[in-house]
């Protein structure tokens, strides 16, 4: 079911939390009225003035789903009235740079992290308020800018600061726009699930592409594979007793019993 002209709905609910642990993430009536509204008003003409696929990496939660990710319980997640997202070619920076100096009627625009951007949109207010999240200790520290950074321009679907607000060394130079001809014009759906929504073939270069250019840091393959140690450390120790068993078993037999084996 379209929610814009350049998203749908399942793109916008699809969870990986919600699937891991066997929960609906479907949203009210309500919910589904301010996804439209948040892609009619944002999303939509971002896409189009960037020029880029935009992937969406968290949209409307379930109470359940947010609370297991750690969601605030005023999150707007949960109303279907924000998104996380991702731009393939762009970072953070620009992105949020670049909707600061455009005229997007937003409610909330969080840079979080360094790593992707957070935008909602409310049909009864528009805060205009632009933020940045940094992690301080165990919790998050937000600090209010102005709308514009000085000297912003845009120019072919990025934004070029002299002063951003939230600067991390000189921005890179964003690859050239993503085209997809002979495909209607829309989002690049690839979900939390990593279902890829289109099915068209000319689609799977620019979504293998934007997976490359979203591909986690070291920091985060480590930490991955930290947790996976510890989630399955007795079942690797039972394992690599067992082979070590086996092996010495087979190096104490004499040689004409390791030829006979």
């Amino acid at each position: 079911m379209e929610a814009g002209k350049y998203f749908n709905l399942r793109e916008l609910c699809d969870s990986d939390t919600a699937a891991r642990h066997g929960l609906p993430n479907n949203p009210t009536p309500e919910a589904v009225g301010n996804l439209r509204a948040l892609c009619e008003h944002v999303l939509d003409p971002l896409r189009e003035s960037l020029k880029r696929p935009i992937v969406i990496t968290s949209g409307y939660r379930s109470p359940q789903v947010n609370k297991l990710v750690g969601g605030s319980r005023t999150s707007q997640h949960l109303t279907g009235e924000a998104v996380d997202f991702k731009v393939p070619g762009l970072t953070p920076t620009q992105v949020f740079d670049f909707i600061r100096a455009s005229n997007l009627d937003v409610d909330q625009c969080i840079w979080e992290f360094g790593q992707w951007c957070h935008v909602s949109y409310s049909q009864k207010r528009r805060r205009n308020q632009f933020l940045i999240a940094r992690r301080v200790g165990a919790g998050t520290q937000y600090t209010i800018v102005e709308r514009k950074p000085e000297k912003v321009m845009a120019q072919g679907g990025q934004a070029v600061t002299e002063r951003a607000s939230v600067q991390a060394g000189p921005l890179p130079k964003p690859a050239p726009p993503i085209h997809t001809p002979d495909i209607p014009a829309r989002s690049l759906t690839e979900s939390n699930a990593g279902v890829p929504l289109l099915s068209t073939a000319k689609a799977v270069p620019v979504r293998f592409l934007a997976k490359l250019l979203a591909l986690p840091t070291v920091a985060q393959v480590l930490t991955g594979l930290s947790n996976w140690f510890t989630q399955y450390k007795w079942h690797l120790l039972v394992a690599a007793a067992v082979i070590i068993g086996f092996w010495a078993g087979y190096l104490v037999r004499s040689p004409f019993e390791r030829k006979s084996l």
